[in-house]
């Protein structure tokens, strides 16, 4: 049986850690397990980046990207140049506001 590839929208990223962001949810481990027997490789793309770049809680987007990392070993569907217009968006928020004139 060939590795089937799974793609991780944006909703199914978002509850790779548990509601009290305190731990792998049982999607995670799910995932994690097919994954160590070969059975499924995961993947996202670059609108998740996106995505959890805009989210407002620190912490769920800082756990959500680890979990997101480390079940996909950085692999991504596709080179997208959202990066490249996410980073622009990042220089222009920063020339606005620089940095040391935010609290």
């Amino acid at each position: 049986m060939s590795t089937l590839k799974v793609y991780l929208d944006q909703s199914a990223a978002s509850r790779l850690i548990n509601a009290q962001n305190t731990g792998k949810s049982d999607l995670f481990r799910a995932l994690e397990q097919f994954q160590q027997a070969s059975s499924i490789e995961v993947w996202s793309s670059p609108h998740n980046a996106i995505e959890l770049a805009v989210w407002p809680d620190h912490d769920r987007r800082q756990a959500v990207s680890a979990s997101l990392e480390e079940l996909t070993a950085g692999r991504r569907v596709l080179p997208s140049h959202e990066f490249i217009l996410l980073r622009e968006m990042l220089e222009l928020v920063d020339k606005a506001w620089p940095s040391e004139h935010v609290n």
